[in-house]
Order: C-alpha cells, then sequence, then structure tokens
C-alpha cells in the first residue's frame, strides 16, 4: 500500500485504506506499507468492504483521509484518480493490521 503523506491512520496497529482497485490483495495476505516511497510497515489485510464513496461511513471516511468535512474527503479521495469516481461505482475498504515479518 502506498500513501502520498503520513496520515494520522498510519500510527494505529489497525486501521483502514480506500482504494479504487484491489490489485490481487486478498484476506490474509501480508503487504508492505510506504509513505512517499520509504518502507515503513506490514501489514495483514484483516477484511474488505466494498462501498459507494458516498456511502462510507463518514466516521470512517474522515479518519481514513484525516479529512475535517466528508466534501473535503471526497474530494480528496477523488484527487487521487485521473478518472473521476463515478456515482454507482463501488471502492475498496481494506482493514489492515501491522504485522512483524520475520525472515
Amino acid at each position: 500500500m502506498h500513501y502520498s503523506k503520513h496520515y494520522s491512520k498510519l500510527d494505529d496497529k489497525i486501521h483502514t485504506t480506500i482504494r479504487r482497485r484491489k490489485k490481487g490483495k486478498e484476506i490474509g495476505y501480508i503487504v508492505p506499507e510506504y509513505v512517499d516511497g520509504k518502507f515503513i510497515s506490514y501489514v495483514e489485510v484483516l477484511m474488505i468492504w466494498r462501498y459507494i464513496l458516498s456511502q462510507i461511513p463518514i466516521p470512517l471516511l474522515l479518519k481514513d483521509t484525516d479529512c475535517e468535512t466528508p466534501q473535503e474527503a471526497i474530494e480528496l479521495i477523488q484527487s487521487f484518480y485521473l478518472k473521476p469516481i463515478e456515482e454507482t461505482e463501488k471502492l475498496y475498504i481494506f482493514k489492515l493490521r501491522k504485522v512483524e515479518v520475520i525472515k
């Protein structure tokens, strides 16, 4: 998972991320997280939900984006994509948990 900046959610052991595409991630997968290209941790995919952007629960939407209003959060999410998110398009919400990876 790649992030453009350090969002406050990344300090939590369990957090979510809202994405347009699943990109092969499944429940139980361990994936790395990066902020601006720098590795920060490994996370396990605990759950995956699908929601239309306008129906994502407001507390989750605000926490996930560090925004103060739902409209600001929606605009931020829209800004990550060249093609606008359609009103009926379902996004993926990944629930993630930080894990230690033993190599």
